[in-house]
């Protein structure tokens, strides 16, 4: 059977990975591709496989956007550095096969049913029958641990009425066929003032909300059969990453360390586009078929989470860490340079 690396898509992210994970990633190849099941199955095991990637990416990209309740007076400002990293649970490492939910893909093994994501251990998934062929499903990448690298450039400037304004960027940077970008704002409000009976409290609580957008392709060259109707050349994995996110967040500086704890609601939209031109099994026959853009997945997702974390002043420079417990549970560290109150 043919293969093509769809393993590929998670190459989306390169520019956010570690060089360990990079070698990691790319060393998949024999990774099976699900386009020699034909579209509808494609789709169905792309979006299984792919979406512990895809929530993965949303939560890292709605990391990060705060280090305490307190806002900046007026004129002040801080610029900040900081790595979310989304620790891997065991729940999203494998996902439960179900033949009927498929066109012509049986199990060789009824018992053996639990296929690989992505992130699932690096073993063969299940043994399956296509048209009589017998092919393993996927490894996955063995990887716990999924950082955002390089960080974005985040800028946090005290406006009035206890109000501050987030802005992140990181300009479009190109590795070879990679290439990505990502920018981002948010405000962060005080809202113990419209509270009454709180306002003098010893403690800072703050509304605070951020969106995001990260987009990254990687270029492809699939045509096993070096068919002249396939134009390599315009064949790419396209990623877009929408990210949103608003927490209430209290706070106690004391001294030079800031405490601070929130509740959060993060929500992100991912999409997997398969760009150009590729050869695609039919369901009817035995040839292939050229197919424009074959894979095209969205993967949603929303979900509450509990945050914590300190910062510490060193005077004009700023060390953070915070971690938050959700499903997809996540830790954030970084740097910030700036006028802090």
């Amino acid at each position: 059977m043919k293969r093509l690396h769809l393993f590929a898509l998670a190459a989306l992210c390169i520019v956010m990975l570690s060089p360990n994970q990079v070698t990691q990633l790319r060393a998949q190849e024999n990774t099976t591709d699900f386009l020699q099941f034909g579209l509808d199955n494609a789709h169905k095991l792309s979006t299984l496989y792919l979406t512990p990637l895809g929530r993965s990416i949303g939560t890292n990209v709605n990391n990060g956007w705060y280090n305490t309740a307190q806002a900046h007076r007026t004129g002040r400002f801080d610029i900040r550095l900081s790595i979310p990293v989304t620790l891997i649970g065991e729940s999203q490492r494998t996902f439960r096969f179900v033949e009927s939910d498929f066109q012509e893909i049986n199990l060789v093994h009824s018992n053996e049913y639990m296929a690989n994501t992505l992130f699932g251990p690096k073993e063969p998934g299940p043994e399956v029958v296509f048209r009589g062929d017998r092919v393993n499903l996927p490894p996955g990448t063995g990887v716990s641990v999924f950082p955002v690298l390089p960080p974005a450039l985040q800028l946090n400037i005290g406006l009035v009425y206890d109000t501050e304004f987030m802005f992140r960027f990181v300009p479009e940077m190109s590795i070879g066929d990679f290439s990505s970008q990502l920018f981002g704002f948010g405000i962060k409000h005080g809202i113990r003032q419209h509270i009454p009976g709180i306002a003098l409290l010893p403690f800072d609580l703050s509304f605070i909300a951020g969106f995001s957008v990260f987009e990254a392709q990687y270029g492809l060259n699939y045509n096993p059969q070096n068919d002249p109707q396939i134009n390599t050349d315009r064949q790419r994995l396209e990623l877009t990453a929408t990210a949103w996110n608003t927490s209430l967040v209290v706070s106690k500086k004391l001294s030079v360390v800031s405490f601070f704890a929130g509740i959060r609601y993060a929500s992100s939209n991912v999409g997997f586009l398969m760009a150009g031109h590729y050869p695609v099994a039919t369901q009817s026959s035995s040839a292939d078929e050229i197919v424009r853009n074959p894979v095209d997945i969205k993967i949603n997702g929303g979900e509450f989470g509990l945050n914590g974390g300190f910062r510490l002043k060193l005077g004009f420079m700023s060390l953070f860490a915070d971690a938050t417990l959700a499903n997809y549970s996540s830790v954030n560290a970084g740097i910030s340079l700036g006028f802090h109150n």
